[in-house]
């Protein structure tokens, strides 16, 4: 009678050792949305993409809007899902802005400071002013990047009838936009 009691909390325990790992990896899983957006990269939406930082006032489109982003950038990272999400959604929905990308690149390499030295060149101390200096270009509605403050990634720009409308900056403002 022991032995057959011995048996069954053998048998009791091998079904709890193989049950716990399932029930641990079925809490630990991803959606599958969640695994599409981790698989997707800037360079799936390669034909959304300015090829340079000049493009950012001559697309063909009446009002549309540009990303510009760096890779590394965390922030660019917590929301470049929502903004394939937008672009996908745009190619189903003629009602959607048209969305085109660019990766600005680092600022410590060649290239990277060569797209920030096109833009007008901020104030000192120009973080008290940032929306003091957004309203200035949406009076004066730039058209030429000489014209147009940059401010950091992740950055929104709206772009109407080839001149600057407005501006989204960093992830909150962004999504939020994008929401809308």
């Amino acid at each position: 009678m022991e032995a057959s009691s011995g048996n069954q909390l053998g048998n009791m325990k091998k079904i709890l050792f193989c049950l716990i790992p399932l029930f641990l990896l079925s809490s630990c899983t991803k959606s599958e949305k969640d695994i599409i957006d981790d698989l997707r990269d800037y360079q799936d939406y390669a034909e959304f993409s300015l090829n340079s930082v000049d493009e950012l006032y001559s697309k063909e489109e009446e009002n549309y809007l540009v990303e510009i982003y760096f890779p590394e950038c965390s922030h660019c990272k917590n929301i470049k899902s929502k903004i394939f999400d937008y672009i996908d959604a745009q190619k189903d929905d003629e009602t959607l802005k048209k969305m085109y990308i660019f990766d600005i690149r680092s600022s410590s390499t060649q290239e990277g400071a060569k797209n920030r030295e096109k833009f007008k060149v901020k104030p000192e101390n120009y973080s008290d002013k940032r929306d003091i200096l957004i309203d200035e270009m949406k009076v004066n509605k730039p058209s030429l990047l000489i014209d147009t403050y940059f401010f950091g990634t992740p950055s929104l720009y709206e772009i109407k009838n080839g001149s600057f409308l407005d501006l989204c900056i960093g992830e909150t403002q962004i999504i939020n936009y994008l929401s809308l």
